[in-house]
């Protein structure tokens, strides 16, 4: 870091260390820091996001997400991270919303749909999942892109299991591993 005091990588690379000996709140400013020097790496958003959660800061937690999400939206890294978030209801209540306004914002953008189908199928918590919801947000994502990736496709193969319809479920399963 003392080589490449503007390194976004070495910034990350510093925070990483800090975080990795137990030292969160040290590590955020140098997270912060990361996201500064280059907004585009989602990588830093990811590590800032898992750090804010892990001191309690679970509404700064979901807006890093959010960002690490914009950038990187079939990210098996993000992925795990925002499950970890979204668990609990309204959180994933408040993530939904953000996906709705960003899907609002840039209407040609799908991933906020897989997003928010991907919640309303699996979420653990009745109140949330939403079958017929998820399979429609899923299916217009799918439309949206001209070569769906298998992530789109393992979406709706959940919407579908939440409905009961396992057959279209295995269809899009299927489809996704081609």
């Amino acid at each position: 870091l003392s080589l490449k005091p503007d390194s976004a990588g070495a910034t990350n690379g510093m925070g990483t260390a800090l975080a990795a000996m137990g030292r969160y709140t040290e590590a955020i400013t140098y997270f912060k820091r990361s996201t500064e020097l280059n907004p585009k790496l989602a990588e830093p958003r990811v590590n800032l996001a898992l750090a804010y959660l892990v001191t309690g800061q679970t509404s700064s937690s979901l807006t890093e997400y959010g960002h690490a999400l914009q950038l990187q939206h079939d990210s098996a890294q993000v992925y795990p991270h925002v499950g970890l978030v979204i668990a609990q209801p309204d959180h994933a209540r408040r993530m939904l919303d953000r996906m709705a306004s960003h899907a609002q914002d840039v209407p040609d953008d799908p991933w906020p749909r897989v997003w928010q189908a991907w919640i309303y199928a699996t979420h653990p918590a009745t109140s949330i999942r939403n079958g017929p919801l998820a399979v429609q947000l899923a299916t217009q994502a799918i439309d949206m892109t001209n070569h769906p990736p298998a992530a789109m496709y393992d979406t709706l193969a959940a919407a579908y299991a939440q409905l009961g319809d396992y057959a279209q479920a295995m269809t899009f399963s299927d489809k996704a591993k081609q």
